[in-house]
């Protein structure tokens, strides 16, 4: 049973500013419900009744009594409590009381950020409340001020603020740069779309000039409200389906117009989100967008099991790049490991839930010792997402840290105490005790020691979904210098500890445990260094404002590998290149390509200034034995060199040609089976389209719709496969015919789940071939025998067509 569900069965959370058990309103006019510590929490209540004050873990902490106008609680340490009516199994009302921060200066080189997208979610009409007139605005900023926030990530819609060219209407945008700022609190500011006057390669910014021009405009506006610039958002996945050197040229374009405003502003790429780092991450930086950026930025939504390896990952990349000592930056972490939400209604949309009480626990926990983790893992800054009201993923998935009505939550309380524990600290390294122990000591700038210390559990070891178990407590003994030291709770409650044998003696539950006093503790693990904002000096002969690119023919080649191959369809291929030069001078000079050549090109390119010369060519690669080569571009212009365009390539035609093909028999239905989310479905065979069609229905908006038929796999050995090939179509209930994703999959058996997948683009309603590599290391392929094709639509109806699904042999 769950550890607060055995101590109080009938707390039925929250939350509503309505009637604990009565008609009337119980009000706080505390914003947020959040009480400064040393305060007394006051409470409007019409009625005359009793209530008992419960702390976070359930335990009786005061009673009072409503006057008929006024309830109040005195001297109340921080922390998170829960106001119940004596007698009554109505709703609990939640509150929290911080520490004072307010005379605290803030670290803004500090770990401490925030992903609040302030300007979209906080919009008015998106919370409900009575605090500062309804301002949500100004609510939320309040909060994140009281928490300890020092940086906090908005985002902007470049299509909005400047909808025409030369007409510039930052609507929410710049006022609300300016609140943060007038709340101490530092910009992280992006944004991910194109101004539609501007002209799109499909989602990125087709003119590099009007680019820069952009820019340049929104860096000096902003000024000093911005911390730091992030250009896109996620473009390793569908936020910018163009290849990978189209990204990287467009970031080349947006850093040097950050830079011509401020040239010391910190300019970071959108972050990367896959989980492993693939072929896009590496040909971002062979086209040399370290050049342009001044730290590395990822998202990370994997559970803190996964972490070493993951951060790892980044880190021998960075390495592999030279860029292993520039900052690494975190501006998107969370988790969902902590399940959908299992609570009552949202108090504003009732066709919402909010957390129960275990998960808001459960997400303290995480957030305390995810930042922690991070923290000695070498990040420098991380973002958890998200601070305002938001469901992500699907309807039931909830991270974060307000509710709709302007409350906060447990997690809320967790922030707040470790801001103020460790804003200014300096994380050490690690101490081993014992193997189901966690203890990080740090310095504080007045040479005192915080240790950090907490039981491991299964939010640390997991990698699905986890609940809130009771773990009894660890007794532990640490050698300390006699004298007096604070503890503090994970929600801010202190209490006092005196040594005087030279040994603490301390319990680990699984919630962190804040340690403070003059002590050295002797480390066994040094924190992972932080790294530094780095900015790229160009040498004398290098111009970084010449930018080079190409638009492929699309008859003549597809884009692979997770959009960072290109696959040549005929012995040679079509394509348009640009040389942009993002400077005021005019420049003449040439171009020179590796690993194959480029005819038609011209001896001679003048290029005017701030413009764009074009020219098309024909490529003819240099043959390779394994078909794969590399096409690299470099120009030299007035005397200086410009920096890369690289573009892996294969010579599709030629590698299919040396393959064997296998049709895979699909017609019969005794191969398949269904497997799906929907309320209905069925397959069948279509005699006009010659192809497997499958209908799906779902009756509820809120389920999380998939289906990913299973297809039993011939029995050759699949050990030398080099390609699956199929034909698909499909049509939804929806102009827009969307996926959320679309997968391939293989499985060992029929009854096992889905494993090794494989992304492809998403089927549209005309019959389209899709071709996926089959190269995955990790694969035994001597034990695959099912192959899943589906997808997850956005639609509540869905038409899914397969034909001709063939896999291609060495």
């Amino acid at each position: 049973m769950n550890l607060l569900k055995t101590t109080f069965l009938s707390l039925v959370l929250f939350v509503s500013l309505h009637c604990l058990g009565n008609p009337h309103a119980v009000t706080a006019q505390a914003p947020g419900r959040v009480f400064i510590a040393g305060q007394d929490a006051v409470f409007g209540c019409t009625q005359k009744m009793p209530f008992t004050l419960l702390d976070w873990q359930l335990n009786p902490i005061q009673k009072a009594t409503s006057d008929g106008e006024v309830l109040r609680f005195t001297a109340l340490p921080p922390g998170y409590y829960i106001l119940q009516p004596e007698d009554s199994e109505s709703p609990g009302l939640t509150f929290t009381v911080v520490p004072d921060q307010s005379g605290k200066k803030r670290n803004h080189d500090s770990i401490f950020g925030m992903d609040v997208a302030l300007s979209w979610l906080c919009i008015k009409g998106a919370l409900k409340h009575d605090w500062h007139d309804g301002d949500s605005y100004k609510l939320t900023c309040d909060l994140m001020d009281k928490a300890g926030i020092t940086y906090a990530r908005d985002r902007l819609r470049w299509n909005t603020v400047n909808p025409q060219p030369g007409q510039y209407d930052y609507k929410q945008y710049l006022p609300n740069a300016k609140l943060l700022q007038q709340h101490g609190i530092k910009l992280s500011g992006m944004f991910h779309d194109t101004a539609n006057h501007v002209g799109k390669l499909q989602k990125l910014p087709k003119n590099l000039v009007k680019l820069f021009e952009f820019t340049s405009e929104i860096c000096r506006r902003f000024g000093d409200t911005a911390g730091n610039w992030e250009f896109w958002n996620e473009q390793d996945i569908h936020f910018a389906p163009e290849p990978v050197w189209d990204y990287v040229a467009c970031l080349k374009a947006a850093s040097l117009g950050f830079h011509d405003v401020n040239p010391q502003m910190p300019v970071l790429p959108g972050a990367v989100c896959q989980r492993r780092r693939s072929d896009y991450d590496v040909f971002m930086y062979r086209n040399d967008a370290a050049k342009y950026i001044n730290a590395v930025n990822l998202h990370s939504y994997i559970p803190i099991s996964d972490y070493e390896g993951h951060f790892g990952n980044m880190r021998k990349l960075m390495e592999a790049e030279g860029i292993v000592d520039l900052e690494l930056w975190v501006t998107e972490f969370s988790t969902f490991i902590h399940g959908e939400s299992e609570g009552p209604q949202d108090p504003v949309r009732p066709d919402l839930k909010e957390h129960s009480l275990d998960q808001e626990i459960l997400m303290a926990e995480y957030y305390a010792k995810a930042m922690i983790h991070q923290w000695m893992l070498g990040i420098k800054r991380n973002f958890y997402f998200i601070f305002a009201p938001y469901q992500c993923i699907n309807r039931k998935l909830n991270l974060s840290f307000m509710r709709r009505d302007g409350s906060t939550k447990a997690i809320y309380a967790a922030c707040a105490t470790l801001t103020n524990q460790l804003m200014w600290a300096k994380l050490i390294g690690e101490k081993t005790l014992q193997d189901n122990v966690k203890m990080f000591v740090f310095k504080q700038p007045d040479n005192s020691t915080t240790i950090v210390f907490w039981q491991v559990s299964t939010l640390e070891t997991a990698t699905k979904k986890v609940t809130l178990d009771k773990m009894p407590p660890v007794e532990i003994e640490l050698k300390l210098p006699n004298g007096n030291y604070r503890l503090t709770d994970m929600m801010g409650k202190d209490t006092s500890l005196q040594v005087n044998n030279g040994i603490a003696k301390l319990e680990a539950t699984r919630f962190p445990t804040y340690l403070t006093g003059n002590a050295t503790i002797d480390i066994d693990k040094p924190a992972t260094p932080q790294g530094k904002l780095v900015k790229y000096t160009p040498r004398d002969n290098e111009d970084l404002a010449i930018i080079i690119r190409a638009d492929l023919n699309k008859d003549d080649f597809t884009i692979g590998r997770s959009k960072s191959m290109a696959e040549l369809q005929s012995l040679t291929g079509r394509m348009s290149i640009e040389v942009w030069n993002l400077d005021k001078t005019p420049k003449s000079g040439s171009l020179v390509a590796q690993g194959g050549i480029l005819q038609g090109l011209p001896a001679t390119i003048d290029l005017p200034a701030m413009d764009c010369w074009r020219g098309d060519v024909i490529f003819q690669p240099t043959p390779a034995q394994d078909y794969i080569g590399e096409l690299v571009i470099k120009g030299t212009f007035n005397g200086k060199e410009s920096t890369r365009f690289t573009m892996p390539y294969r010579e599709l035609n030629r590698l299919i040609e040396s393959c064997k093909k296998i049709e895979i028999p699909t017609k019969n239905l005794e191969n398949w089976k269904l497997f799906d989310s929907a309320s209905t479905h069925s397959m069948t065979f279509d005699e006009n389209e010659n192809a497997i069609r499958f209908d799906y229905t779902w009756d509820d908006p809120q389920t999380d719709r998939w289906f990913y038929p299973k297809l039993k796999l011939p029995k050759d050995n699949l050990e030398k496969a080099k390609f699956l090939q199929f034909e698909v179509k499909s049509t939804q209930d929806l102009p827009e015919n969307n996926y959320k994703v679309n997968l391939c999959s293989f499985s060992t058996d029929e009854e096992m789940p889905q494993r090794w997948r494989l992304k492809y683009q998403p089927p549209t309603a005309n019959w389209e071939i899709r071709r996926l590599e089959l190269t995955q290391e990790n694969i035994d392929w001597n034990k695959v025998k099912i192959l899943h094709i589906g997808g997850n639509p956005h639609g509540m109806k869905t038409q899914f067509y397969l034909r001709n699904v063939m896999i291609f042999y060495e």
